[in-house]
């Protein structure tokens, strides 16, 4: 797999885990979500497959989300922060010594969606409990570029805050995705969360660092391409 197809891979992750908001009521609108990432369907590359990364980690505040993936035993590192309320998505990768980012706003971020294939979402009737709390669940059909696909979803509205889910192919679901996968590029991700801690975060947990370089999103593309297969 190039690295390009992973890099959007993860930024596809990483719009899925920001299908988050709730209808209102007691819940918790701030915390961390560690999942647990497997993949049911086996790698031809087993090299690659060490490689790829097994756990995420999903921080949300106040209209705010970033998601954290770390690969190739740590030598890339890739963030995605999502800010509902300024409408805006930030990428942002280490690579050995290079660390850089780049911002996509409102209408940059809806042409990004439209290359995302359609998800059909059917609400079901079963509940289960996952790290805690009590899940709904949802069948979706998704309508790929090689191959039609659907699983199974778990989602609770026990956390999150409202309309997180402005850049996400699960708009629908209303709560925080807890079990889900996705597939593209032909490999298959599954998501399960494994804990989650309500705690308060200081503002500038979600402040772009600023050892980091601010670049394009088109450069951005354009570095991944000039890397070598990993």
């Amino acid at each position: 797999m190039r690295l390009i197809n992973l890099f959007s891979l993860l930024l596809f992750v990483a719009l899925a885990s920001f299908s988050s908001c709730s209808n209102g009521g007691s819940v918790s609108s701030e915390g961390v979500i560690t999942y647990g990432i497997s993949y049911p369907v086996p790698f031809d590359d087993k090299w690659m497959e060490r490689l790829m990364p097994k756990e995420m980690e999903m921080q949300f505040k106040d209209g705010l989300l970033k998601t954290e993936l770390s690969f190739a035993v740590g030598m890339i590192k890739i963030a995605f922060l999502s800010d509902q309320k300024n409408k805006k998505l930030y990428e942002l990768m280490k690579f050995m010594k290079k660390k850089n980012y780049a911002t996509r706003n409102n209408d940059e971020v809806n042409l990004m969606m439209n290359d995302i294939p359609p998800h059909k979402i059917t609400p079901g009737n079963a509940t289960k409990m996952i790290a805690g709390y009590t899940c709904k669940n949802a069948m979706v059909e998704v309508k790929n570029d090689t191959i039609d696909y659907e699983f199974e979803l778990w989602y609770t509205e026990e956390l999150g805050s409202k309309d997180l889910n402005w850049c996400s192919p699960f708009s629908p679901i209303q709560g925080v995705l807890m079990e889900y996968q996705i597939e593209r590029f032909d490999v298959t991700m599954k998501f399960t969360a494994k804990s989650v801690e309500v705690e308060d975060f200081p503002e500038d947990e979600f402040l772009i660092p600023e050892n980091y370089k601010k670049i394009s999103y088109q450069e951005m593309r354009e570095n991944l391409e000039q890397l070598k297969d990993i």
